[in-house]
C-alpha cells in the first residue's frame, strides 16, 4: 500500500534532483567565473534543504524525523547566507568582504547550527517535538516554537532581504543584460521568501507542512532563463565599485551641496596625508573649490590644474568637474575627476627650462662677443651661470704655466675673497677635476673627504666643477656651489647646462689666446713696418747725397761751357 506521504516525498526528491543538477552545471564554471562557486553553494543549500525535508516527510518514526529535521537545517541556515554573499559579489560589492566580516559570515551560520543541533539539551529552539498526522493523512513533525526559533529565522530573513535590497538597487540603476540577469535571479528568490513566510505564519493548505522546497522549482526555472537567455554564467557584471576603484584617475562623487558622497582608492592616494571622509564638504580638500566650480561652468570649460604636496614631492593634477542630473534634468551632484599630469608637467618644465638655458646661452654669447677683456668675460660668464642655476658661489681657476699651479682668476660669493690665490693641481675639487679631466658633483661639500681644509664649514653645500678645455688640453676649471643651508642639489640637467657654459668658457679662453696672438702679430708687423721705413729713409738719404754733388758739378761745367767755349766757337 502506497503511503499518503509518497507523492510529496517524490516531488521533493525531484526538486532535490533539480537542485543537484544545477549545482553540478554551475560548479563547472568555477574556473571561468568567480561567482560560480558562490552560486554553487546556494544551490547546494537548496539541495540539502529539499533532500533533507524529503527524508523528514518520508520517515514514519520520531527518531528518523528528528535526524532529518536537524539535517534539513543545514540547508535552511546555509541558504540565506549563500544568497547574501553571491548577491554582494555579483553586484560588485567585494570591498564589503573585509576579514572581520568574513569571520562573522563564517561564525554566524556555524553558531546557528550548533544552537539548533543542541536543541535537545536546552529546548530553546523548539520544544515538545512529536509526530502527528496532518489532514493529508501522513505523519509530520510538530512542536512548540521557542524564542530561539524566531531569532534564527528573523536573522535569516534579515540577511536575505538585505541581499534582495542590494539587487533591487542595482536593477534600478543599471540597464541591459545585467539588469535582466539580476531580474531573473530576483524573480526566482522572491517566491522562496513568500512561501517560507507563509509557512512560518501558518497560512498553508497543510499546517506544519513547509512548501518552501517546492519553490526551488520556480527558482530553477528563473535560473535557467538567466543562464540560457541572458548568459548568466558567461557574462557577469563588473560592479560599480570595482570599476571605479580600478580607474587610475581619482574619482570623487559629490551631492548637490558639494558634499563628498563617494570616492575611489586613487583619490585616497592623491591626498595620502589627508583621509577622504564621506559627508565632508569638498572645500575641505580643495580650498579653491568655489573658483574651480565657477570656471567649470563657464561657456568654455577647460580642465584646470591643481597641486597636491606630499612632503617634498609636488604632484600636478588635471581637474574636471561634470554635473550629474536625474531623469527630470535636476542637478543631483557633481563628478570630480583628477588626472595625474605630473610627468607631463615635468616634461613641460624641462623643455621650458631648456629653452631658458638656450636663450641665456645665446644672450651670454652675444654679450661676450662685444667685450675683449678676459677677466671681465670670465666674471660675466660665471655671474650668468650662477644666476640661472641658483648658485651664489662660484669660481674659475686657470692653469699657471710658470708655477704649475691653479690660480683663482674669478670668484663669486664665498670665493671672491680668494681671487689671485694659488692651489695645487690635485687640491680640492678644482684640483680633482684638473687632474682627472672629468666633471665632478658633490652633494655636500662639508662631508666630502677631499674638501679644502682652509674653507669654512656650513658655507658651501652642493658643488660641481667642470674642466675648461682648449683643444685636448685642460686650461682651467669652472665651478658653482649652493649655500650649505639651502639643501638643494645639482642634478643631471644642471650639470648638462653648466657643461655648455664651460664650453662657452673654453671658447672665451681660446678667443682670448687668439686675440693675444693676433695682438702680438700685429705689434710685430708694426715694428717690421717701422724698421722698413727707417731703412728706406736711410737708403734714400744716402742716395740723395752723391746725386746732389753730381748735379751741382754738372751745372757748374755747363755754366763754364756757356761762358768760355761757346763765345770762341762763335
Amino acid at each position: 500500500m502506497i503511503s499518503p506521504a509518497t507523492p510529496y516525498v517524490l516531488t521533493l526528491l525531484v526538486t532535490a534532483l533539480l537542485c543537484g543538477a544545477i549545482f553540478t552545471i554551475v560548479w563547472r564554471y568555477r574556473k571561468r567565473n568567480s561567482s560560480a562557486i558562490l552560486f554553487s553553494i546556494a544551490w547546494l543549500a537548496c539541495f540539502l534543504w529539499s533532500f533533507g525535508y524529503a527524508g523528514q516527510v518520508g520517515s514514519g518514526q520520531l527518531t528518523g524525523k528528528l535526524f532529518w529535521f536537524y539535517f534539513t537545517h543545514i540547508g535552511i541556515v546555509l541558504f540565506p547566507m549563500s544568497v547574501f554573499v553571491v548577491t554582494l559579489q555579483y553586484v560588485g560589492r567585494e570591498e564589503w568582504f573585509t576579514p572581520r566580516r568574513l569571520v562573522y559570515l563564517t561564525i554566524v551560520p556555524i553558531a546557528m547550527l550548533v544552537f539548533i543541533w543542541t536543541n535537545p539539551l536546552h529546548q530553546m529552539f523548539m520544544s515538545h517535538l512529536h509526530v502527528e498526522t496532518n489532514t493529508a493523512g501522513f505523519n509530520i513533525l510538530v512542536g512548540q516554537r521557542e524564542i530561539g526559533f524566531w531569532l534564527v529565522y528573523a536573522l535569516g530573513y534579515l540577511i536575505i532581504v538585505s541581499a534582495v535590497a542590494f539587487a533591487l538597487q542595482v536593477i534600478l540603476t543599471t540597464s541591459g543584460i545585467y539588469r535582466a540577469q539580476l531580474g531573473a535571479l530576483l524573480l526566482g528568490t522572491v517566491p522562496v521568501l513568500i512561501a517560507n513566510l507563509l509557512f512560518l505564519l501558518g497560512v498553508t493548505p497543510f499546517p506544519d507542512f513547509n512548501l518552501t522546497p517546492y519553490t526551488f522549482l520556480s527558482m530553477g526555472l528563473s535560473f535557467a532563463l538567466g543562464y540560457r537567455r541572458y548568459q548568466l554564467l558567461e557574462v557577469t557584471p563588473v560592479g560599480y565599485e570595482t570599476i571605479i576603484n580600478n580607474i587610475s584617475d581619482g574619482v570623487v562623487v559629490l551631492n548637490a551641496n558639494a558634499v563628498v558622497v563617494n570616492f575611489n582608492a586613487a583619490a585616497q592616494r592623491i591626498t595620502s596625508n589627508q583621509q577622504w571622509v564621506s559627508g565632508v564638504h569638498i572645500r575641505h580638500y580643495l580650498p579653491d573649490w568655489d573658483d574651480l566650480l565657477a570656471e567649470s561652468i563657464t561657456a568654455i570649460a577647460r580642465p584646470q590644474e591643481v597641486v597636491f604636496n606630499h612632503g617634498d614631492v609636488t604632484d600636478y593634477y588635471e581637474l574636471r568637474i561634470s554635473p550629474l542630473y536625474d531623469n527630470r534634468g535636476s542637478l543631483t551632484g557633481r563628478l570630480v575627476l583628477l588626472h595625474n599630469i605630473t610627468e607631463r608637467k615635468q616634461v613641460e618644465q624641462a623643455h621650458l627650462l631648456q629653452n631658458e638655458y638656450m636663450e641665456a646661452l645665446h644672450e651670454t654669447s652675444l654679450g661676450l662677443m662685444q667685450r675683449l677683456n678676459l677677466s671681465e668675460l670670465l666674471a660675466d660668464l660665471l655671474e650668468r651661470a650662477g644666476q640661472l642655476l641658483d648658485a651664489p658661489h662660484g669660481y674659475i681657476y686657470l692653469g699657471d704655466p710658470s708655477t704649475q699651479r691653479l690660480k683663482l682668476e674669478v670668484g663669486r660669493g664665498y670665493f671672491e675673497a680668494f681671487v689671485g690665490e694659488f692651489v695645487g693641481t690635485t687640491s680640492g675639487l678644482a684640483g680633482k677635476v684638473w687632474h682627472t679631466g672629468y666633471p665632478l658633483l658633490v652633494a655636500n661639500y662639508d662631508s666630502w673627504p677631499d674638501r679644502m681644509p682652509d674653507f669654512e664649514k656650513e658655507v658651501l653645500g652642493a658643488i660641481m666643477a667642470i674642466p675648461l678645455n682648449s683643444g685636448s688640453e685642460i686650461v682651467g676649471v669652472i665651478g658653482l656651489a649652493k649655500d650649505a643651508h639651502d639643501g638643494a642639489r645639482f642634478g643631471n640637467e644642471e650639470l648638462e647646462f653648466f657643461t655648455r657654459f664651460a664650453q662657452l668658457g673654453s671658447i672665451i679662453l681660446d678667443n682670448a689666446n687668439l686675440y693675444m696672438e693676433a695682438q702680438m702679430a700685429r705689434a710685430a708687423a708694426e715694428a717690421a713696418n717701422e724698421a722698413k721705413g727707417n731703412f728706406l729713409a736711410n737708403v734714400s738719404h744716402e742716395l740723395r747725397t752723391p746725386l746732389t754733388s753730381i748735379l751741382g758739378f754738372t751745372r757748374m761745367i755747363q755754366k763754364r761751357f756757356e761762358e768760355r767755349v761757346l763765345p770762341e766757337v762763335k
